[in-house]
C-alpha cells in the first residue's frame, strides 16, 4: 500500500533536464495528510529549473495517475509510484509516512524518501 502524495513531495521527472522536482500547491486545500494538502491526478509540479546543459525550456508537468478507488475533492488520489511528468519514467517518489492508500499492508522496502 503506497503512501499518499502531498504538496512539496518529490517525483522523478523522467527526462534529462532535471532528474527530480516537487509538487506545487494542489488544486484543493480541503483534505490534508500530515499537515500538507493531499495531491491528486492532474495536480501540477513546480516549474523545473532551466539548467544550461542540456538546454531545456522551463515547464510545469502533472501527476498522470492516481488511485481510482479514492477520490479526494473530485479527483483520484496521487500515491508513491504513480506516474508523473514524463511517462513512463517519471514517478512520484515521496509521500506521507503515516497515510497510505490502495489496499494491502503497510509499505514494504520503499527505500530512503520512498
Amino acid at each position: 500500500m503506497p503512501p499518499v502524495c502531498r504538496k512539496g513531495d518529490l517525483l522523478t521527472t523522467g527526462h534529462t533536464c532535471v532528474g527530480m522536482t516537487k509538487l506545487d500547491w494542489p488544486t484543493q486545500a480541503t483534505v490534508w495528510a500530515e499537515g500538507k494538502p493531499m495531491a491528486r491526478m492532474r495536480d501540477k509540479t513546480i516549474e523545473h529549473p532551466f539548467p544550461p546543459k542540456p538546454p531545456c525550456t522551463p515547464h510545469i508537468a502533472f501527476v498522470n495517475e492516481g488511485l481510482t478507488s479514492l477520490m479526494v475533492v473530485g479527483k483520484f488520489q496521487a500515491r508513491v509510484r504513480d506516474s508523473a511528468d514524463t511517462e513512463p519514467a517519471g514517478k512520484m517518489i515521496q509521500g506521507a509516512m503515516s497515510v497510505w492508500a490502495g489496499g494491502g499492508s503497510a509499505p514494504q522496502a520503499l527505500g530512503p524518501g520512498f
